[in-house]
């Protein structure tokens, strides 16, 4: 996911890391700078056919949309950030892997990010909507119907089968 902040909010954040030493803001602008050389440093990453593959059946278990590996391989390279992060954190058990390829489909489809933790009562609203527009993008569903509640955010884990209160309605009535 990339966060865009303005320019007035940079210059607030470099005044206060001058001005205070070593706080918070001096804390936030190190990071984004380690963020943006891990990129760098990795743009030509690629993940494998496994690594992709999974990452594929990750999505699907999550939207109830059939996501297939060439697809999903196309989709990351407009979004070379959540490549980058599969290529280099070998796997989807990875929270950040799992949460930036959650954002990339929402994105990619409706233009907003995946559901947070504290909107998982707009999830299944929100999966109704994704596989009515999915169908523009020549996503169809998943025909199995066990679709795993996924959020961002989760308290103490990334997502997955620990979310039991989020409730997922029958995703089928918006493909007919």
């Amino acid at each position: 996911m990339m966060n865009i902040v303005t320019p007035d909010f940079v210059l607030r954040l470099s005044r206060l890391s001058r001005f205070a030493g070593g706080n918070d803001a001096a804390i936030r602008l190190k990071l984004h700078r380690e963020q943006h050389l891990f990129c760098f440093e990795l743009r030509d990453m690629e993940p494998t056919d496994e690594e992709n593959d999974d990452a594929a059946e990750f999505l699907t278990k999550i939207s109830g949309l059939l996501i297939h590996p060439d697809w999903l391989r196309s989709l990351l390279t407009l979004y070379p950030r959540t490549r980058i992060r599969l290529a280099a954190y070998h796997s989807v058990s990875d929270c950040e892997v799992r949460e930036s390829l959650a954002f990339c489909l929402a994105h990619f489809v409706l233009g907003c990010s995946w559901p947070r933790f504290d909107e998982k009562s707009l999830l299944p609203s929100f999966l109704l909507l994704l596989h009515e527009e999915a169908k523009a993008f020549g996503l169809s569903a998943w025909e199995r119907q066990d679709v795993e509640p996924f959020v961002i955010g989760f308290p103490g884990q990334c997502g997955g089968a620990e979310q039991e209160d989020v409730k997922i309605i029958e995703t089928s009535r918006s493909l007919s």
